[in-house]
């Protein structure tokens, strides 16, 4: 949904204005939905690419490669800080009740914190902590497929749609991607404070 949206974003740009001013959003904003929407779909396929890449005997030793890795993951980065830059100013335009704002609310720079923090520990060699950091990243990076997912969901199941649920989706949205990827890190027994790498 993601992806066919911001493909017709990129071939008729005035489709973001259209979708800000049905929600009653003034086009002001339609540069940070872009950069938002195309941020989140290339951290998306990169961060997926990265996983592949580095699951041993997956793919040829040159994708595989360290030097890959690397670019990729500041390809990551890069489109995280985009797409949560973006979200930044949209956040205070969102039409939902407060317990749904603080959900996306902290979302947000919890998702910029964790790939920032993933990124320091993978200059610094601290590979355990990237490792940790990185796998929370991915968690709130996913929260835009956990999303989706959930309000076509609730479009089926709900006699009144997503709209009663919508603050509530904000926050289930994200923490049970963080709770899962906690539960990994504990499991991998990977869960290092970044100081002490």
């Amino acid at each position: 949904m993601t992806i066919l949206l911001v493909s017709r974003m990129l071939a008729m740009p005035q489709l973001a204005a259209e979708f800000l001013a049905e929600r009653g959003v003034g086009n002001h904003l339609a540069g940070w939905l872009f950069l938002h929407l195309v941020g989140g779909v290339v951290a998306l396929a990169s961060g997926c690419a990265n996983i592949v890449m580095r699951k041993p005997g997956s793919l040829p030793s040159l994708a595989a490669s360290t030097w890959f890795h690397r670019r990729i993951g500041q390809v990551y980065a890069a489109a995280v800080l985009a797409s949560g830059f973006g979200a930044i100013f949209l956040v205070p335009h969102v039409t939902m009740d407060w317990g749904g704002r603080i959900g996306i609310g902290l979302l947000v720079p919890c998702w910029l914190a964790a790939t920032c923090l993933a990124a320091l520990a993978a200059r610094a060699g601290r590979i355990e902590a990237h490792r940790s950091w990185i796998l929370r990243s991915f968690a709130f990076t996913c929260a835009a497929i956990s999303l989706r997912v959930q309000m076509v969901f609730l479009e089926v199941v709900s006699p009144t749609g997503v709209e009663d649920f919508y603050g509530l989706v904000m926050w289930t949205s994200w923490l049970p991607n963080l709770i899962l990827a906690e539960w990994i890190i504990h499991r991998r027994g990977t869960r290092q404070p970044i100081s002490k790498d």
